[in-house]
């Protein structure tokens, strides 16, 4: 399915746009605060986004399941794999915003 490919695509690279900024939250804190309140704000953003678009592509996936279309398990399997890379992506970049925060 094109788009679930292209929907991972475009998750992976919002995670590593999330994680730069939140890098530069951390960084940034102590001498140019209100910088990095922004940049936090930013790879908070991002993950919104990828809420978002994960929602998506689980609400694709099962529709397809409550229509009677079989998911190809190649699909599912691509689907599994790299759902598990973004929860630790994602988790990176919340210990870096609560680095940011703490």
């Amino acid at each position: 399915m094109k788009e679930l490919k292209e929907v991972i695509v475009d998750i992976a690279e919002i995670l590593d746009c999330a994680e730069m900024y939140a890098k530069e939250a951390v960084k940034h804190k102590s001498q140019y605060p209100d910088l990095s309140e922004v940049y936090a704000r930013i790879a908070q953003d991002d993950l919104t986004h990828v809420g978002l678009l994960h929602k998506s592509v689980v609400e694709m996936i099962d529709s397809r399941k409550r229509a009677g279309v079989t998911v190809p398990e190649s699909m599912q399997a691509v689907w599994d794999f790299e759902h598990d890379r973004f929860i630790d992506k994602e988790a990176d970049v919340r210990r870096l915003l609560a680095m940011y925060k703490g």
